[in-house]
């Protein structure tokens, strides 16, 4: 995986404030209970135009990449499913 797709990683992880203008948050919710969220980050300067994120409570639930290297990004992808967001932030911190 390239530099640049990591630190986009770690910043959609963080929903840093300076991003947040870069991306969509959706929540989803059933009887007042939240039940999914989902963000999407438009990327600048990197090789994958987009990343979305969906979170259950703290746990990602799926990743997706649009564009950049398919193989490294889709593999990455499968490795933070049903992890701890927490956990998975810390994994990526410093990694730019």
């Amino acid at each position: 995986m390239k530099p640049c797709e990591t630190e986009s990683m770690q910043k959609i992880l963080l929903r840093s404030r300076r991003n947040r203008d870069k991306m969509e948050e959706r929540k989803e919710y059933k009887g007042g209970k939240l039940l999914m969220s989902t963000y999407v980050y438009k990327t600048k300067g990197t090789c994958s135009k987009q990343i979305t994120v969906e979170l259950d409570g703290k746990t990602i639930r799926h990743v997706t990449f649009e564009g950049g290297c398919n193989g490294n990004l889709s593999g990455i992808s499968k490795l933070v499913e049903g992890m701890d967001l927490d956990f998975v932030v810390g994994r990526f911190k410093g990694n730019t």
